[in-house]
């Protein structure tokens, strides 16, 4: 039964010549929806094939790293919307190295200058290059076992080359 015949008039339904009208324009509606239902069971990462993962990481704009564990790659697909569209916040880095390593980090902004408009000038705010306008503290648990040439490994795809950040085992 096509979903359309839900949203026209009773009279329609009744009527057989038109309750087929409707049926024939709502069919390719019909499949469009069906379509679409299925579609999120194709990019969900619990119940994607492992062999697939590696496709859909590269569908998500993660970068390949075939050494990964299998639930490393799903946790970092599930993520893959906050890490991308935070890349570079605390937000985003947390996200990230969560969802790598399976810690809980938390990064601080070191840098909370705010722009005035009229007060501030150039440079109050970004700084020079290198100087620091986009600096973190990342607080990560000692238990992860991570060292700190880890931490920035997994973290280089998401932070921009113009944010400093310091690791700190807490």
């Amino acid at each position: 039964m096509s979903k359309l015949l839900d949203l026209v008039p009773r009279f329609m339904v009744k009527d057989e010549l038109m309750a087929r009208v409707v049926a024939a324009v709502s069919k390719p509606l019909d499949d469009w929806r069906t379509l679409v239902a299925q579609l999120p069971s194709y990019l969900d990462p619990a119940a994607t094939p492992e062999e697939w993962l590696n496709a859909l990481m590269g569908l998500v704009a993660l970068p390949r790293d075939d050494g990964l564990a299998a639930a490393v790659k799903r946790a970092l697909i599930a993520t893959a919307f906050t890490t991308w569209i935070n890349k570079g916040t605390e937000l985003g880095i947390e996200a990230y190295l969560g969802a790598y390593a399976g810690v809980t980090v938390n990064v601080v902004r070191l840098n909370t200058t705010s722009f005035i408009a009229g007060v501030s000038r150039a440079g109050d705010v970004c700084g020079t290059v290198g100087g620091g306008s986009w600096s973190f503290q990342l607080q990560v648990p000692t238990a992860s076992g991570l060292t700190e040439n880890e931490v920035r490994a997994i973290l280089a795809p998401v932070v921009a080359a113009y944010e400093q950040y310091t690791v700190v085992f807490t």
